[in-house]
């Protein structure tokens, strides 16, 4: 089984462009041999859209473009949107296939903390994201989460323990986990933590690009179900990471530059910010330190 995750870097509440980002990877999965084509959380709307939620129109908009992009399905997708329901609003995945979409789920754990206010917002799911697909003649359950799923620790329920207990063949995150210092060693850590106690792959799939004051770092990441690494997305890059789901080849860990790691992390926080909110000149003013020499190769890396 080939996955491919499509760590892809959208802009909150630009639809027409999120969808066209969504189906030409898509199609690019596919391909290249693709048997499920994964996206991050809320890759449909863009990430985080606080407020935006009340606006008119917009939660209709986000259903019509999915409509629109399932309609282009034929293997299964798997993308974030915003689902609402009696008025309730959900964190949704979505299974795609054959031009229709085939399931929902809505995300359980919702954080409220750190740059977090999803309870706010969002209403928390209650059943569980299991689907089931045929695969080469080998059906294959997927059990689906999305982001603060996977980091139960603090909470009563433990989905990835509650999705393999109900009969998943491997777990699908879709995220939209924001960057810090060192992120990645804590993600890995987690995800390596939950294999030894699961026994099942895990295939996380993140969101890359800056919003506002959040950047995101991509570093998608897939670990089979010996608890080894078999695939990595780049860091603050988009990029499309095929994992063959039977394959022998183990990644070693990468060591971190926590300096460069920060600089890059600048760097596509201006340059996300001039393009997202459409502005092509800056102006700097420089004292001849070295704080503003910094600025000043920040902002010819990021702009030119």
């Amino acid at each position: 089984m080939k996955i491919a995750l499509c760590q892809i870097n959208p802009t909150v509440g630009a639809f027409k462009e999120n969808k066209e980002l969504i189906i030409r990877n898509y199609m690019e999965s596919l391909e290249n041999g693709a048997d499920i084509v994964v996206f991050p959380e809320m890759s449909v709307t863009g990430y985080p859209i606080a407020d935006l939620l009340y606006e008119d129109g917009f939660i209709n908009n986000n259903m019509i473009v999915l409509d629109e992009i399932s309609s282009k399905t034929t293997k299964p997708m798997i993308l974030g949107y915003v689902y609402e329901q009696k008025g309730r609003l959900y964190n949704s995945a979505a299974v795609c296939i054959n031009g229709k979409q085939a399931f929902r789920y809505d995300k359980i754990l919702l954080p409220t903390y750190d740059v977090f206010d999803e309870d706010r917002y969002f209403t928390p799911g209650e059943e569980l994201g299991l689907f089931k697909i045929n695969i080469d003649n080998e059906e294959q359950v997927i059990g689906l989460q999305i982001c603060e799923d996977l980091w139960d620790n603090e909470y009563d329920r433990k989905i990835s323990d509650e999705l393999c207990k109900a009969g998943a063949s491997f777990i699908i995150n879709i995220s939209a986990s924001p960057y810090h210092r060192m992120k990645f060693n804590e993600r890995i850590d987690l995800i390596k933590k939950k294999i030894n106690n699961i026994k099942k792959p895990i295939y996380y799939c993140n969101l890359v690009g800056a919003q506002d004051e959040l950047i995101f770092d991509g570093e998608s990441i897939a670990v089979n179900s010996d608890g080894k690494l078999i695939g990595l997305g780049k860091k603050f890059s988009e990029e499309i990471i095929y994992i063959d789901s039977n394959t022998d080849l183990v990644i070693s860990d990468p060591k971190i530059d926590k300096y460069s790691e920060m600089y890059n992390a600048l760097v596509l926080g201006i340059q996300d910010y001039f393009s997202k909110t459409f502005h092509y000149e800056a102006v700097i003013g420089l004292s001849g330190g070295i704080d503003s020499s910094l600025v000043a190769c920040l902002a010819t890396d990021a702009l030119g």
